[in-house]
């Protein structure tokens, strides 16, 4: 992984976003299963060139993930579920949904990740992979999908990023 600042990041992925090359980003924190250091890392990857960038810090940089999660996966994204439509989450979302309720509720750590078809860290490659971890529970729930889970993030995006933890 190569060392990037926040600024850098944030260039980067406006670049790729309006040049439409494939990149996604990654917020991790300590505890994360794609975290292996004691810090917090923004990463953003940049698909085309097969690179990936990283930025370290005490705290999870949530602004500039919630300032480009609409370029990722569009402006409904932080929307609640109810622009959703009639999207019922599957078994295995409703789950995740469940206990990011419940665990907000509690003032608990939780996190989430979307892992695009050709990330890096996605261990079904071809596939959208979404997981919620909770990390004091140390629960990961995983749901692959061949479609991207917009409808699902629907539901998810809006209670992390109201999450205090």
């Amino acid at each position: 992984m190569k060392q990037a600042t926040l600024e850098e990041l944030k260039a980067l992925a406006i670049r790729l976003h309006k040049a439409q090359k494939p990149w996604h980003f990654h917020i991790l924190t300590p505890g994360c299963a794609l975290n292996n250091g004691d810090d917090c890392v923004f990463v953003v990857e940049d698909i085309a060139a097969g690179e990936v960038y990283g930025y370290h810090s005490a705290q999870p940089e949530k602004g500039l993930g919630q300032e480009l999660l609409p370029l990722l996966h569009g402006k409904k994204v932080l929307d609640n579920h109810q622009s959703a439509g009639t999207h019922e989450p599957n078994a295995i979302v409703q789950k995740m949904i469940a206990r990011a309720r419940m665990l907000n509720k509690q003032n608990k750590p939780w996190h989430h990740h979307v892992l695009f078809p050709q990330c890096a860290f996605n261990k079904h490659p071809g596939q959208w992979t979404l997981i919620l971890e909770d990390v004091e529970g140390h629960e990961r729930f995983e749901s692959p999908s061949t479609e991207e889970p917009i409808a699902d993030l629907q539901f998810i995006e809006p209670l992390f990023y109201a999450r205090k933890t």
